[in-house]
């Protein structure tokens, strides 16, 4: 999930960046997520009812980790040579 940004994410680019996602289940995740202290919704502007969504604290130390993970996902998902 990529959030950053100096004013985080719309939830439309979030959508468009996670293909076959629907907007229920990025929903769902999104508010996992703001519950578990990981990401924040900061409204933007009151008239549209826009938000933006980015990383807390704790969600920038987690994705150090998560980007880690997944870094090592992309090199075993490469062939290995035939021994």
């Amino acid at each position: 999930l990529s959030i950053d940004g100096p004013e985080g994410r719309h939830f439309s680019a979030i959508r468009r960046d996670i293909p076959g996602i629907s907007a229920k289940v990025l929903t769902e995740q999104l508010g996992n997520l703001i519950a578990a202290g990981v990401v924040q919704r900061t409204p933007l502007d009151t008239a549209r009812k826009e938000v933006a969504y980015s990383y807390t604290a704790r969600g920038k130390e987690l994705r150090s980790v998560l980007d880690s993970l997944n870094d090592l996902a992309q090199r075993w998902e490469k062939p290995r040579p035939s021994s």
